[in-house]
């Protein structure tokens, strides 16, 4: 058969067509399960439920958002409340209004541009994270290259004084 024929329908095909369709629909319920069960360890862990946290979030958002612009937030809700639920599923809210709080404080024009919208947000949550200070990986100094201590020497530096030690004592 050439390539733009098309292939004849038979019932097994039909039938195994039927299936994939089944399948689908199959693993998104059990997606949607395994997010019900989520919620329910949540809940009966002592954690606030994700409706409770997606409020907490959106009266955050909705605070801070009329206090840059002086006109409330009109809500995408088709857009807006899925990209909440999944934000609201891995960080913490205290996180987000952090995040919030950086990202409406930004004047770069790519985000003035749309009004600083809760979509961008989402879409650019990992740019909006506060620095941790003590972070060791915000140190100025590099790591010892080829450092074969242990514990491994903090920096070129730290290593070189070492090693002068080391050989002075042998």
């Amino acid at each position: 058969m050439s390539p733009a024929t098309p292939e004849k329908t038979t019932p097994e095909s039909k039938r195994l067509k039927a299936v994939a369709t089944l399948w689908e629909k199959r693993k998104e319920l059990h997606a949607a399960l395994a997010d019900i069960d989520d919620e329910i360890a949540d809940i009966l862990g002592g954690n606030a439920a994700p409706a409770e946290r997606m409020k907490a979030v959106s009266i955050a958002w909705r605070t801070a958002w009329e206090g840059r612009y002086g006109t409330a937030y009109v809500w995408a809700k088709e857009r807006d409340y899925p990209a909440m639920r999944r934000l609201v599923k891995v960080l913490p809210v205290p996180d987000i209004v952090a995040r919030i709080t950086v990202y409406l404080r930004k004047h770069d024009p790519f985000f003035l541009n749309s009004n600083h919208s809760f979509g961008l947000f989402c879409a650019t949550i990992n740019q909006h994270a506060t620095i941790d200070p003590s972070s060791p990986l915000l140190t100025d100094a590099a790591p010892a290259v080829d450092c074969r201590h242990a514990p491994r020497c903090a920096d070129d530096v730290a290593h070189s004084a070492r090693v002068r030690r080391e050989r002075a004592s042998a």
